[in-house]
């Protein structure tokens, strides 16, 4: 068994890497790369690190003198097609990318042994996995200066379409400016994939999920991710940097993938009680089970965590103000008032009409029978989403909750297109289906 230098953990004797922080178990003796020169420009002086699929090595331009990060895909992936094109993806990707907390690309090509490479600006520093190794958590304050520039590099990436789908602590570099201040690079896109992208497309190569520590439940699920997945992960960050420890850990990749979908993480006020309440707010929204939930881009989850963002009072209030129930309940009084006139009671011999009671609206004409044809039409328009409740076949409990959390097409077309009278009239019928279908819709407009 091999000790990882870094964080000790037991790993085999055929691994070339540690899966939890990079770091390579391969001494810098048996790498026969180093000393050669990639492309008749790049001269490879040390192997920095090495990842699922390839190798960076810290190299020099030979003649410009410069220092550049050289990113050799394996060989045996140079063979693959569908690998070779995830590489170039990455490489276009984040030559695309124009932010100054993304890492630089400056060139692609193939080296004389067939593997692909690319070039790229050579940080100095270390990962956050290192530096939480090191010293455990962040304050407040450094950990939200790193959440505003990860953060930075992810509203780039999403404004052009691309969700990152592997944001980890070994994916997010620690560098110093000249004043000393610290300046973040968030790194690997080698799973940055195009919101629209057809499903299952590049996801081969053995790379479709990182580490399990740090996916969204819908990566979990296999389902297809956007922007607001990356949310999710950086909310995980956001809570390892202030608690010490990602919110769910296991013993086994399926026990970890099933509490993403399941759990609910410990509060960090349970475990940080000075934490000021915006922050912890806003973590913890950012980890909801459901992309819905979640804010629906990283401008909106930064302008929490520093407070920024209104009050949910202040957001709901205009939906309240759009109802259109308010308007219809002065309708019923309208026929009061003809009513006045009641001195017309003689003709009460008309209260035959109202004997064809499929006619609704012209029984409210006749006042006459305002005791008759007032009330009958009253239980069929008044409490439009009381009466599925009043069917025959109530929906059990398992079927409400599957029609409030998959906003179905048909729960849709209730919502919107149909009109209670008609959800009444279907219940009058008693037919089954309908009267499932409107309580289903009901459960969901109604959560």
């Amino acid at each position: 068994m091999k000790t990882c230098p870094s964080c000790h953990q037991l790993l085999p004797d055929d691994a070339l890497f540690c899966p939890i922080d990079g770091t390579s178990l391969v001494s810098a003796e048996k790498d026969p790369l180093l000393g050669s020169v990639v492309a008749d420009r790049y001269v490879l002086l040390e192997r920095v690190g090495e990842g699922n699929s390839g190798t960076i090595y810290r190299g020099e331009h030979v003649v410009l003198r410069q220092r550049i990060a050289v990113k050799l895909l394996h060989l045996t992936l140079s063979q693959d097609p569908a690998a070779v094109d995830r590489f170039r993806q990455e490489a276009t990707t984040l030559a695309q990318l124009q932010n100054d907390h993304i890492v630089r690309v400056s060139d692609f090509g193939m080296a004389a042994d067939g593997r692909i490479f690319f070039a790229m600006e050579f940080l100095e520093g270390e990962t956050l996995a290192t530096t939480l190794g090191r010293e455990g958590r962040f304050k407040p304050e450094r950990a939200l200066a790193v959440l505003e520039q990860v953060g930075s590099a992810l509203s780039e990436a999403h404004a052009i379409g691309y969700v990152h789908r592997d944001i980890r602590p070994r994916n997010i570099f620690l560098t110093q400016r000249k004043d000393g201040s610290e300046h973040v690079k968030l790194l690997d896109f080698g799973l940055a994939k195009l919101v629209d992208q057809p499903k299952g497309a590049l996801t081969t190569m053995g790379t479709g999920l990182g580490d399990p520590r740090y996916i969204s439940p819908e990566q979990a699920r296999n389902d297809a991710v956007d922007p607001r997945s990356d949310i999710y992960t950086l909310g995980i960050i956001a809570y390892e940097m202030l608690s010490g420890s990602p919110p769910f850990g296991g013993a086994g990749t399926f026990d970890v993938l099933t509490k993403h979908l399941e759990a609910q993480p410990v509060p960090l006020t349970d475990k940080i009680p000075d934490l000021p309440k915006p922050i912890v707010a806003a973590v913890m929204r950012s980890l909801a089970k459901k992309p819905k939930d979640r804010f629906a881009d990283v401008a909106g989850f930064l302008a929490a965590l520093a407070g920024r963002e209104p009050p949910p009072e202040v957001a709901k209030a205009p939906a309240e103000a759009a109802r259109p129930e308010p308007a219809p309940r002065p309708e019923p009084a309208k026929p009061a008032t003809p009513a006045a006139p009641a001195t017309q009671a003689k003709p009460a011999a008309a209260a035959p009409k109202p004997a064809s009671p499929a006619k609704a609206q012209p029984a409210a004409k006749p006042a006459p029978a305002k005791a008759a044809a007032v009330k009958s039409p009253a239980p069929a328009k008044g409490p439009e989403t009381a009466s599925p409740f009043d069917l025959s076949e109530p929906v059990p409990a398992p079927e409400r909750a599957a029609a409030k959390g998959d906003p179905s097409p048909a729960a849709t077309l209730i919502g919107t297109g149909v009109q209670g009278k008609d959800v009444a009239a279907a219940a009058a019928a008693k037919k089954g289906p309908a009267a499932t279908l409107a309580l289903s819709s009901g459960a969901f407009l109604g959560k």
